[in-house]
């Protein structure tokens, strides 16, 4: 398990190991060479909006010029309204738009 800091959320987002794979499996191309990029877009997005899929998720997107001649990172957040549960990654993946 691994936490980033996210001002925007006012606290950290849990990345859990089974999320980890899963990003790996389904976007080897941003895991685990981008993990940093990852980290930087949710401490500073560029773009943070609701998910169309679930009412509960965030979006946050910042562009990398590294990333294939550059592209959005996109980070997927649950956040449950429970004080006590952490927000969580769902999942991470790059696009070269963003809707």
């Amino acid at each position: 398990m691994k936490l980033f800091l996210c001002p925007y959320l006012q606290g950290e987002v849990i990345l859990t190991d089974e999320r980890e794979q899963h990003i790996i499996e389904r976007h080897p191309d941003l895991l685990p060479q981008y993990k940093q990029c990852i980290a930087e877009t949710l401490l500073k997005p560029l773009h943070v909006r609701c998910s169309h899929r679930a009412n509960n998720a965030l979006l946050f997107s910042r562009w990398f010029d590294e990333i294939r001649r550059g592209n959005y990172v996109v980070v997927s957040v649950i956040k449950d309204n429970a004080p006590r549960i952490h927000p969580w990654l769902i999942t991470a993946y790059h696009r070269y738009k963003i809707a």
